[in-house]
């Protein structure tokens, strides 16, 4: 019970806080009402109105993502693993937290 409450508190105090602090590696677009209004770069400090303006950030740089190993048979009987690995990087943040539906 304490902890769930100390949660709420935690997110309200968020929420409130005028202050937004976005590391050297991160966007943030600011949504004022619900509705598209600016970017923020990183690396900064920014005052955001609270209750008005809400604050989504995304980490812009190179990132990289490992897909699982997959074996493979060939058409000789032979068995081969296959291993992916995506390197990505976002360039416009804008349509990437707006228009994409799943972003994980």
């Amino acid at each position: 019970m304490f902890d769930r409450l100390l949660e709420i508190f935690s997110k309200w105090v968020d929420f409130i806080n005028p202050f937004v602090i976005l590391r050297p590696y991160d966007d943030a677009i600011v949504l004022r009402f619900g509705r598209y209004n600016r970017i923020w770069k990183g690396g900064a400090l920014y005052l955001k109105i609270p209750l008005i303006e809400e604050v989504l950030q995304q980490t812009t740089v190179l990132q990289t993502l490992r897909l699982p190993s997959q074996t493979l048979e060939t058409e000789n009987g032979k068995s081969k693993v296959v291993i992916g690995i995506i390197k990505y990087s976002i360039k416009d943040i804008k349509p990437f937290l707006l228009n994409l539906t799943d972003q994980d």
